[in-house]
């Protein structure tokens, strides 16, 4: 879908039409060096509560200033800080536990 995906996909969930349609029926959500969209496609997948992958590359804290570690409350600067980061936006644990 040749969609920008901002925020936490809300927008791209209420276009309509065939836009909608995929997005709502999607069984997996994919994000493969997503830079910027790498946050809103787990929040989309949460939120739609579906499957996804994704293979997170630049952390950008200069962008994301906001992104703060949930336990250690410490700056997201790092690959695995990050990688934390977004385990952590789930609201239960993963099912599958991996190392970052």
């Amino acid at each position: 879908i040749a969609e920008p995906l901002n925020g936490n996909g809300e927008l791209l969930q209420s276009k309509g039409g065939p836009i909608r349609k995929t997005i709502r029926n999607c069984s997996l959500i994919i994000g493969l060096h997503p830079d910027q969209a790498t946050e809103p496609i787990v929040e989309l997948a949460l939120s739609l509560r579906v499957p996804f992958a994704i293979i997170p590359c630049c952390v950008m804290p200069s962008l994301f200033p906001y992104r703060i570690q949930r336990i250690s409350k410490e700056p997201v600067r790092s690959y695995s800080s990050f990688c934390q980061y977004l385990l952590d936006l789930s609201p239960s644990p993963p099912e599958n536990e991996f190392e970052t």
